[in-house]
């Protein structure tokens, strides 16, 4: 096995962590509970958590025939590595994990933002990370080896994902930006680009640990350091996290008073401040284990955020119905018969049964654009009728922990407000005298 497969996900972190926790610089005091820790070493084990996550997942198609998959390879002159690398017939993927428990983050082109702050460096970096190892497992290899970058979201809901265009622009390789429950997918799903000779020699290529770093040292075992994390985690990684809460928290509180500041400043005519593309700096702490942070209840999407056009007019079809049955009636019963006032109704007609698929469309369009993605091959449910896009959309929102009962009650109560007018017209038609 080469030395690069032995690396476990998030070692270089783990190794940083280990040797901080050597040192007396991470240290938890047995009789008061207390944790002292550097800032830093709180984002090094957030990242820690993040890259195993994903790596769990990618060790699942590790398995199959022509699949390799690295962790934390060291890479370039110094210090730094790629979270994971997974090489197979469709090309080889440079991932970069990064951990925001419960954020919501947009990406599109040069710029990801992270609960509105922008994160001006994923985008370049991982440019950076794809270039360069496009570079040198080419050289290794002998041909021009297809290099994908991934920049992989942990923690970050799907619905709470918006991207509005494709990360990079011409110049760069391949990129994608995806969450990691469509880690494996957007991998899998690209078609194949080496034959089975090239992969081989990329593969070969790939498990030098000299590929990769300038001056390659030996890898410390994996399996040992994971254990080691496992144990420090057990020790102190509730506190830990309790820590980073607090953090954010107080992160949050300064953004308010700074948000605050440049209200009222701008209220009186002052200047306001410049817009900072990060949050703000953080000390490092040695302060305590402080009460856990209280649960923040996502912001629920109301009726006002998940109403869409599109739902309004699925909502309100059967009164629309209503309305094209009229027409039709009193056409019908002023007399009139010529080819215009066919073409119109069979146009009426037409287009009232295809409003519902625009409808639906709309309506997946418009909340994609806030950030709430319902793909699902069950979206083709609207060709049975509206009612049936509006309970799959209902039930596809609720799982979301959202709310798009609104759509579906207006469109149950214009049903039952249509059927007796429906009735109305009927009886006034056939007992007419």
């Amino acid at each position: 096995m080469s030395d690069l497969q032995q690396r476990v996900p998030g070692q270089s972190l783990i190794e940083k962590l280990l040797s901080e926790w050597d040192a007396g610089r991470i240290r938890l005091d047995p009789t008061t509970g207390r944790v002292e820790i550097a800032d830093a070493s709180i984002s090094w084990f957030q990242g820690v958590l993040g890259e195993r996550v994903s790596g769990r997942l990618l060790n699942q198609i590790a398995v199959h025939p022509g699949v390799t998959v690295l962790h934390s390879v060291p890479f370039g002159s110094r210090s730094s590595d790629i979270d994971h690398v997974v090489i197979t017939a469709a090309g080889v993927f440079v991932i970069n994990t990064k951990h925001h428990e419960g954020a919501s983050v947009w990406a599109g082109g040069w710029g990801v933002k992270v609960n509105n702050y922008s994160q001006k460096s994923y985008i370049p970096s991982l440019v950076d990370h794809a270039r360069r190892t496009e570079e040198r497992l080419s050289r290794a290899a002998g041909f021009a080896v297809p290099v994908i970058g991934v920049l992989c979201l942990v923690g970050v809901h799907p619905a709470e994902f918006r991207q509005t265009a494709a990360p990079g622009d011409a110049t760069t390789p391949p990129l994608a930006v995806t969450t990691v429950e469509r880690l494996l997918h957007d991998i899998t799903a690209r078609r194949r680009e080496m034959s089975d000779e090239q992969l081989d020699r990329v593969t070969q290529a790939a498990l030098l640990p000299e590929t990769w770093h300038d001056a390659p040292s030996a890898s410390r075992p994996g399996a040992h350091l994971g254990a080691e994390f496992d144990a420090l985690y057990a020790e102190i990684g509730g506190a830990v996290l309790i820590r980073r809460a607090e953090l954010k928290q107080e992160g949050r509180e300064r953004a308010a008073v700074a948000r605050e500041t440049a209200r009222v400043g701008a209220g009186r005519g002052g200047s306001r401040p410049p817009a900072r593309s990060g949050p703000p700096p953080r000390r490092a702490s040695e302060r305590g284990i402080p009460r856990p942070e209280p649960a923040t209840a996502a912001v629920p999407l109301t009726p006002e955020t998940t109403w869409t056009q599109g739902a309004a007019g699925l909502a309100l079809w059967p009164l629309l119905f209503v309305a094209a049955r009229g027409i039709t009636s009193a056409v019908e019963a002023i007399g009139v018969d010529s080819v215009i006032s066919t073409l119109g109704l069979v146009a009426l007609w037409l287009l009232l049964a295809a409003s519902p698929v625009l409808f639906a469309v709309a309506d997946l369009r418009q909340l994609r654009d806030r950030g709430i993605d319902l793909r699902s091959g069950a979206n083709a449910l609207v060709l049975l009728g509206p009612l049936a896009h509006l309970i799959s959309r209902h039930v596809r929102l609720h799982r979301r922990g959202r709310t798009g009962a609104g759509a579906l009650i207006a469109h149950l109560v214009g049903g039952v407000v249509a059927v007796p007018i429906l009735l109305g017209m009927w009886m006034a038609s056939t007992f007419a005298f």
